[in-house]
């Protein structure tokens, strides 16, 4: 009997006229000695081909299902995290009953869906082109920023100001892309445009810090994944300055604050891969500075919101000994005009970055340590269970 590796007949006709597809391979037996060196080597050849392009169709099958399944679990994933912010924020509020709190959801996933049109607008408008396959991700990233940001403004107000939050994401995203946002007036084009240059110098210094060749100017379409980072960054910096803007336009200062975020990102980046003599991929390398970049938004928001609370117990002591209208006005107005206190929230930034540096380091160092001795230690106990057995 003979060996056959493709069982699929065979014949002449199909060779003479190419449509030859799957040929059968006859392996040599003892019946069928294959004496000729040139007719083994073409069998054995003829073998490899067959099996080898059956490998690859079964592995793009693989990959296809496989890619198939990511993006479903992808879906699901980003409808966890969009959902999870606004259902946190209306189960919170035992006072209101299921009724209301199922309205105040819609009102919450309406104001999330404009928002959202009008970042893909103003992406689209920087010449970003979301709609291909490789930055969907990036839209998913977004749903998620725009879900939290307006469900922790609806826990604080009570309210959405979904016009101001726009105006706020535009100008960061500008910030980002050095694109001026697509609704600005033509009176502002000027001071927008000063804040970006400022703005981009310091993304230019990150592009610096991932670049393993010679420095090239920040790509915010290459560089995708942290252009999505910084808008995820100042969410809670937005937050903040949603809440309490010293009685000024807030979206006047989200360039400065999206300048302080990158520079502060930098930064940790910088002070934790410095003197550890680390030669990481690049890959490796976005991920630390998408981390560093997570840590700056936090810390910021934290020192913005510190010197928010001193002014507003400032104000209240100054209406405690005359609570007149024409004194609170007075009050309001001294603080309008000393605008936001943009020196004491970088110290307190600069200090809080600090601790960041230090603390990853010294616990990096403890829990190797403590790792290590917990490896060791079953590693004896393994070796100490073995010996009591026979």
């Amino acid at each position: 009997m003979r060996n056959v590796v493709n069982s699929e007949s065979f014949t002449l006709d199909d060779a003479l006229s190419g449509g030859y597809q799957k040929a059968e391979t006859v392996m040599p037996t003892k019946e069928t000695p294959v004496t000729d060196d040139s007719s083994r080597k073409k069998i054995l050849a003829e073998a490899m081909k067959n099996s080898a392009k059956e490998e690859r169709e079964e592995e793009v099958e693989s990959l296809f299902a496989q890619s198939s399944d990511n993006k479903k679990i992808n879906l699901m994933l980003t409808a966890a995290k969009v959902w999870s912010p606004m259902i946190s924020v209306i189960t919170s509020r035992s006072e209101v009953s299921m009724e209301d709190s199922m309205v105040e959801l819609t009102q919450i996933v309406r104001s999330s869906t404009e928002l959202v049109t009008h970042l893909v607008e103003e992406i689209k408008h920087a010449g970003l082109p979301i709609e291909s396959e490789k930055h969907r991700w990036v839209l998913r990233q977004i749903l998620a920023t725009v879900s939290e940001n307006l469900s922790n403004q609806y826990r604080h107000a009570k309210k959405i100001d979904i016009e101001t939050t726009k105006e706020l994401f535009s100008h960061i995203l500008s910030s980002v892309t050095g694109k001026l946002p697509k609704d600005l007036s033509k009176g502002n084009e000027g001071m927008v445009s000063d804040l970006i240059a400022s703005t981009r110098e310091k993304m230019n210094e990150l592009s610096g810090l991932l670049s393993l060749g010679e420095k090239d100017d920040f790509n915010p379409e290459s560089e995708s994944a942290i252009t999505c980072s910084i808008m995820k960054a100042m969410q809670p910096v937005v937050t903040e300055l949603e809440w309490f803007s010293w009685f000024t336009a807030p979206e006047a200062h989200s360039h400065r604050l999206a300048e302080m975020l990158v520079g502060g990102a930098g930064f940790i980046y910088e002070k934790i891969m410095d003197g550890e003599g680390l030669n990481p991929s690049r890959s490796s390398k976005v991920m630390v500075l998408q981390s560093a970049l997570d840590k700056a938004g936090q810390s910021l928001a934290s020192a913005y919101k510190r010197q928010a609370l001193l002014t507003l117990s400032e104000m209240k002591d100054g209406y405690k000994n005359d609570g007149s209208t024409a004194n609170k006005r007075t009050v309001v107005n001294r603080v309008k005009h000393a605008g936001i206190p943009f020196e004491e929230i970088n110290k307190d930034f600069e200090k809080s970055l600090g601790l960041h540096v230090s603390l990853t380091k010294s616990g990096a160092e403890f829990l190797n340590t403590q790792l290590g001795g917990l490896v060791d230690g079953s590693k004896k106990s393994q070796h100490s269970d073995r010996g009591r057995h026979p």
